[in-house]
């Protein structure tokens, strides 16, 4: 290579004849310079975690010492690096060593030999615990058994459908048929509830292999109920204007007539007074719910005053147990045989039974 003064002023330098090569060269060796340097420092951090304690040995003597000294001891001389309770360790003392050179294993086996903690090794650490002790849980298991019935109503002794039987403090809840039946896993002396929408809920002991439920009807629950006279609804779901009321609430204001305790209880039910009616218990009293009825019934012969086509123009449509009936039954009806009483007022009643219950 020429490196005289004349090469350098003419432009000969090797630096200027090949730029592009030694910057190149110099990139590779900075970057095998640096994987190296990485990969020292990777091996040397991970050479005590590649080791076990059985494949690292160590030499001490131990006279009259603790457990915390030993500890001490074993990671001045290995690149383990113990983690521990002092209020698990402080206890242990008076220990003496002298077996020469042993694997760290063997080494704290022997220290820890007799009390209560034990230990491993996760990477270069070891820990030092409490020994837990297993207490076998001997829970006899018990074979559950079918157990079947029926639910029926206490007062009619129909059976009721739908009916939900759940285990009282357990998961597990059935329904029962179109009869009335179910059958559910229980065990003698397990407690039942069974429950359906009306009734009150009950619980059951179970003390035989077949059951029979009778359910009491709920007052309370049929507050919540509207009974259109061909559904039941859930009162918080039915968006038309409706009264309900129970045989408590009626009986409050009358134990004789049902006509008499319903005006009492709703403004709209009104049984206006008639003159003509005398003294006569015969008479019956008319009765007129929310005005005058508005609708002509053209099925009538005579048509001429158009709010006057039946004997009761302004009578409103009466629905016993999903049967139209006449206002003579309800007017005789015993008080006693009074489940509920729903009043339909609005549009809802043109809607299921057209013009009769406008």
């Amino acid at each position: 290579m020429n490196f005289s003064a004349d090469a350098a002023r003419n432009g000969d330098s090797i630096f200027r004849k090949y730029p592009q090569f030694l910057i190149y060269c110099m990139r590779i060796t900075l970057l095998i310079c640096f994987v190296i340097t990485v990969s020292l420092q990777v091996v040397a951090s991970s050479g005590a975690k590649g080791q076990g304690m059985e494949n690292v040995n160590v030499s001490i003597k131990l006279e009259n010492e603790d457990l915390i000294s030993a500890i001490k001891k074993i990671e001045s001389t290995t690149p383990f690096r113990f983690l521990y309770r002092t209020s698990d360790v402080k206890n242990i003392d008076n220990l003496t060593y002298s077996a020469g050179t042993t694997s760290v294993q063997n080494l704290i086996k022997s220290l820890l030999a007799g009390s209560k903690l034990s230990f491993k090794q996760i990477d270069d650490r070891i820990l030092i615990t409490k020994t837990t002790e297993k207490v076998a849980n001997l829970v006899p298991v018990v074979k559950l058994q079918a157990i079947s019935g029926t639910v029926f109503d206490a007062k009619t002794k129909d059976r009721i459908p739908g009916a939900t039987v759940a285990l009282k403090g357990g998961q597990v809840k059935v329904l029962t048929d179109e009869r009335g039946n179910f059958r559910i896993n229980a065990n003698i002396d397990d407690v039942l509830l069974v429950s359906y929408i009306g009734y009150e809920t009950q619980e059951i002991t179970v003390t035989k292999s077949v059951l029979e439920v009778r359910l009491q009807e709920s007052a309370q629950s049929l507050k919540g109920v509207v009974v259109t006279g061909i559904f039941s609804q859930s009162k918080s779901t039915f968006t038309g204007a409706a009264r309900t009321f129970n045989a408590q609430e009626l009986s409050k204001v009358s134990n004789n007539n049902v006509l008499s305790a319903l005006k009492s209880l709703d403004p709209s039910f009104q049984i206006p007074e008639n003159l003509s009616m005398g003294s006569n218990p015969n008479v019956l009293p008319d009765v007129v719910l929310r005005g005058g009825n508005t609708l002509v019934d053209i099925s009538q012969e005579s048509v001429n005053n158009p709010f006057n086509y039946q004997s009761a123009p302004n009578s409103p449509l009466f629905i016993l147990d999903g049967f139209e009936t006449t206002l003579q039954r309800i007017n005789d009806l015993d008080m006693n045989r009074i489940a509920s009483v729903t009043i339909l007022k609005d549009a809802g009643a043109t809607a299921i039974y057209g013009s009769r219950g406008a």
